[in-house]
């Protein structure tokens, strides 16, 4: 089941979960040079605008606010890029069978003890909902949802659903295996899964000329 399916949010999720695209921010995540895609604040925020977490008049009043307090914006994009990469590596960790590390749950759970002040229960016209406080002056607010849905995900029969690409460069995309018997190993099958499937033909046709 998915986050969406869960808990009836207005995410649209690639992945399935709103801190596995989170984590994906960033290229070659496993790699020795990670490619940034989250390169300055207005980039956050429309990333955030197009995973559906904020409405377009809210990025437009972040984005106001942070033109006014340019400081306060890269303040914000540090700690968004500083627990993308505590959730990257707990989850990296998980799908590897290692110990999580215990100062990046650290991190994720001092944001979620904030963040989780922000949240509160509506009422819409289909019953009730988890609402998040948005406040156009706190510039990081958005990472409210983000870490309740790792948090989420850690504590889900989902997690173990979690996979990474396999690709030998370094991909280390995070997703959610949805198939039947476990057998995702690749981002997709256009990129990296692809590629191997090369690889593998080149390799049996060098056998068979030996």
């Amino acid at each position: 089941m998915t986050e969406n399916e869960r808990s009836g949010t207005r995410y649209r999720l690639n992945e399935g979960w709103l801190c596995l695209d989170f984590a994906n921010t960033a290229k070659w995540h496993a790699s020795s040079v990670p490619v940034e895609e989250l390169s300055d604040y207005p980039v956050l925020v429309e990333w955030a605008r197009g995973e559906g977490i904020v409405s377009p008049e809210e990025a437009q009043g972040l984005l106001l606010e942070a033109a006014h307090h340019p400081q306060k914006a890269e303040a914000a994009l540090e700690q968004a890029i500083a627990l993308r990469e505590a959730i990257y590596r707990i989850f990296s960790a998980t799908v590897n069978d290692h110990p999580a590390p215990p100062q990046d749950l650290d991190f994720l759970n001092a944001v979620l003890a904030e963040k989780l002040r922000d949240l509160s229960v509506a009422r819409d016209a289909s019953g009730f909902v988890w609402q998040w406080r948005a406040e156009p002056q706190t510039l990081d607010w958005m990472l409210g949802p983000i870490a309740r849905s790792a948090a989420e995900l850690l504590t889900s029969p989902a997690l173990a659903r979690v996979g990474q690409c396999a690709d030998d460069r370094g991909c280390g995309w995070l997703f959610l295996d949805l198939t039947k018997n476990h057998s995702r190993r690749w981002c997709s099958m256009e990129s990296c899964g692809n590629r191997a499937k090369v690889m593998q033909h080149y390799q049996r046709k060098h056998r068979h000329a030996s």
